[in-house]
């Protein structure tokens, strides 16, 4: 189960930090003043941010836990020289710095300093040429494709950071194709008179070898077949930098290593052979934390337990156990109408290479005990499952799921036949259901994706031949897009969903915890935790009763967010989002759709990804007249 809106509060670190003792900077070099803001005055072409960040001195932000620079005149000539050495990388070889003024304020203990600059005439490149050294190693149209890569092109501002890093790119892509040792040499003439520039890029290819043996080193209790068998086809296959990558993540996966480094040696008689150094992950760990769960219209004190083995019997067969307790109050500890204690014990346990080598298994038993809008239940369940990987990109899963619910301390209104919850209403039930999923990941990297697309379905079958109490399909498809634009503080991201609940058989209906919800800081944030959905209404001699969320057939949902990098780890993300839930099949009322807006702030710790959302939501549709109109988010990593 995930825990997307909880925040784990870590007492040691803090404890510690809050313990420190000793001199500050200011003590020991005597600074009077913090500094404020950094200008530049005749800067018009490189960005202002870029010149601070190459600094020594910087700005001070008032905001927790961000460093605090204090003004030191000593550390001026260092600034001014960096400051014209960046210029120079920029292709502005005559850049200098004719002041430095200082004004403090008059609050007294902060200084502006400015930084008055004559940026001067670029350096141009002139010519750009691609000289090769034992062409004849290369195919004609193999080095064409390399040479393309040269840059900066002829014409525009000599920049060393586009000049290394094309030749980064030129010895990859030679080295991709076969050459271990290939080299790529800049050589750069200047005439600062004329500000026009020769570049010349050497190509020095090597002798072509494909991948020898794999020697390793390190390997203590990890069982060495089972980690060649993870990389058994790569010998004999041509030599490149991205297989070498491909190694170190196939042998780091298994989930035994702290680290893997893959390192080629000297070509011999056309093949090379590559080193794979790995150091062992401690056999078992156990990791113990507290935590509290903020929502609108839920509070959550939790402490957690997670213990984890990562070779069982010595063959790479992995365990995790996850135990928690806790209690929770809804809607807060302020305004308790329902309040109830929570538990969940989470062993699960995965195998790789069963049947075949890409195939991983899952076995996941669990027990909750939980406490929702209107009632509390406690759920044994089982899974058991197989996830694979196609050409790297296309992600496939199929698992077979157990559920038991028992309900307990129902609300009025649950039994009652009329209710929107109808017959789909058992207590207790007993749910079989077979999950399928699809993922295509089109985007630079599986895990924190910064630039692509990702498109993804989920089909669940419950009942009919499985037997259980409930017959439905679920289906659940999803698109999420990522674009990091070149200014690589900013990156924009969106998600668009629907899913459908289709009952069918002979016993048509789904449980109400397997229904469409909406609301919370993962989907719709302008909403409390699943209050957007069709939701049993109290009847006027009904006393002591709350309008109860009890899911729909239908959904809709889209979201749009900008994450923009402030300063240090500190990003602000202004969000849109959209989202509807419908009791029926196939509902979609366009003009209903619920809209919510707002601000949030995330912090990126060792931890993980700590994140604050306040949303508004921007209409409101008469069915949720009394639903509170914002709502305040805290979770662990991005919403998507």
């Amino acid at each position: 189960m995930a825990y997307a809106h909880r925040i784990v509060a870590l007492v040691l670190p803090l404890a510690l930090f809050a313990c420190a003792t000793g001199p500050d900077v200011a003590e020991i070099t005597g600074a009077e003043y913090q500094v404020d803001e950094i200008d530049f005055e005749g800067n018009t072409v490189v960005d202002e941010d870029d010149l601070i960040d190459h600094m020594v001195l910087g700005e001070t932000w008032w905001v927790p836990f961000t460093p605090t620079h204090w003004f030191n005149p000593a550390l001026l000539p260092a600034d001014i020289q960096r400051i014209e050495d960046y210029y120079r990388s920029r292709g502005f070889y005559d850049a200098r710095v004719l002041d430095v003024r200082q004004l403090p304020e008059t609050a007294g203990s902060e200084i502006d300093l400015v930084f008055v600059v004559e940026e001067g005439q670029p350096m141009l490149v002139e010519t750009l040429t691609v000289e090769w050294v034992d062409a004849d190693a290369m195919p004609p149209k193999e080095r064409s494709v390399i040479a393309d890569l040269a840059r900066p092109a002829q014409g525009t501002r000599l920049e060393m950071e586009a000049l290394n890093d094309a030749v980064a790119d030129m010895r990859v892509a030679t080295a991709s194709r076969g050459f271990p040792e290939a080299e790529v040499e800049p050589e750069v003439t200047a005439d600062r008179l004329t500000h026009r520039a020769q570049v010349t890029l050497r190509v020095r290819p090597g002798p072509r070898a494909r991948i020898g043996a794999l020697r390793f080193e390190g390997l203590k209790a990890a069982p060495r077949d089972l980690v060649l068998a993870e990389v058994e086809e790569v010998p004999g296959r041509l030599y490149s930098p991205g297989l070498l990558n491909r190694v170190e993540g196939q042998i780091y996966g298994l989930g035994v290593f702290q680290s893997v480094v893959a390192l080629p040696a000297s070509p011999k008689d056309g093949e090379v052979d590559v080193r794979v150094r790995v150091r062992e992950s401690l056999p078992q760990t156990i990791r113990l934390g507290v935590g509290l769960g903020l929502e609108p219209n839920r509070w959550e004190q939790r402490a957690t337990a997670h213990y984890t083995h990562r070779s069982l019997f010595g063959r790479l067969t992995r365990l995790d156990l996850k135990v928690g307790a806790g209690y929770a109050e809804l809607p807060s500890v302020f305004d308790v109408q329902q309040h109830g204690p929570i538990a969940t014990i989470e062993p699960t346990v995965t195998k790789k290479g069963l049947l075949e080598r890409e195939l991983r298994w899952k076995w996941a038993p669990s027990f909750e005990l939980g406490i929702e809008d209107g009632y509390q239940f406690y759920a044994p369940e089982n899974l058991i499952g197989v996830t694979r990987f196609f050409f790297g990109r296309l992600e496939t899963g199929v698992s077979h799921n157990t559920r038991f619910v028992n309900f307990f301390d129902l609300q009025p209104g649950f039994r009652d036949g009329n209710t929107r919850l109808g017959l789909d209403f058992r207590d207790p039930y007993l749910l079989v259901f077979v999950r399928a999923s699809v993922a295509l990941h089109l985007t630079d990297r599986v895990v924190d994706p910064r630039q692509g697309v990702v498109l993804a379905v989920d089909h669940d079958v419950a009942g009919g031949a499985l037997q259980g109490d409930f017959d439905y399909q679920k289906l659940r498809p999803e698109v999420r897009a990522y674009w990091t634009t070149p200014w690589e503080r900013l990156q924009l991201a969106a998600r668009a969903a629907t899913g459908w609940v289709m009952p069918y058989g002979d016993n048509p209906g789904a449980p109400i915890d397997q229904r469409f919800y909406l609301g919370g800081a993962a989907d719709v944030r302008g909403w409390g935790l699943k209050r957007l959905s069709p939701q049993i209404r109290c009847r006027a001699d009904q006393s002591g009763c709350e309008d109860i969320a009890v899911g729909g057939r239908t959904m809709v949902l889209g979201n749009v967010e900008a994450r923009l990098r402030t300063v240090g780890e500190l990003y602000v993300a202004p969000f849109l989002d959209v989202g509807d839930v419908r009791l029926g099949e196939f509902d979609y009322q366009v003009a209903s759709w619920n809209y919510s807006s707002g601000l949030g702030l995330r912090f990126d710790t060792a931890v993980g990804l700590l994140r604050a959302d306040f949303g508004v939501r921007l209409n409101d549709p008469a069915r949720f007249e009394d639903e509170p109109r914002w709502a305040f988010h805290f979770a662990l990593g991005e919403p998507f």
